[in-house]
């Protein structure tokens, strides 16, 4: 199934916020599979722990901060998009990105693709 860029254009408009993605009712299970999605697709990554870059954890459990510190960062570029986590707590897997970015038919489809975690080898090599 394809979205249309057309179809969604209206909801890209930049209003000054960005535009969240989330997956509610998640545990550190989930977030130890959506790391290991990511560390199996040729993607640019950047993780930041206390705002200083650092290796991405293969298990989601350590990527979750400790009580009381929200200090880790994990930004994945698909398409010419950043796809910004914040993670915050186990219970909510959280993304966030800038509609701004989002611009044709092909960035729309890498970051659908990035989601579903259904990209192809060939869609990789585009994204």
């Amino acid at each position: 199934m394809t979205i249309s860029f057309d179809a969604v254009r209206d909801d890209l408009e930049w209003d000054g916020s960005l535009r969240d993605i989330y997956v509610l009712g998640t545990t550190s299970t989930d977030w130890h599979r959506v790391l290991e999605a990511i560390h199996r697709a040729p993607l640019e990554t950047q993780f930041r722990i206390a705002g200083d870059v650092a290796d991405l954890f293969a298990d989601g459990r350590e990527a979750l901060p400790e009580d009381g510190f929200q200090d880790r960062f994990l930004q994945v570029r698909v398409g010419g998009v950043a796809l910004n986590c914040h993670c915050f707590a186990p219970e909510a897997i959280e993304f966030d990105l800038d509609p701004r970015e989002v611009t044709s038919q092909s960035a729309l489809d890498c970051v659908i693709a990035s989601w579903c975690c259904s990209q192809t080898p060939a869609e990789n090599r585009r994204c």
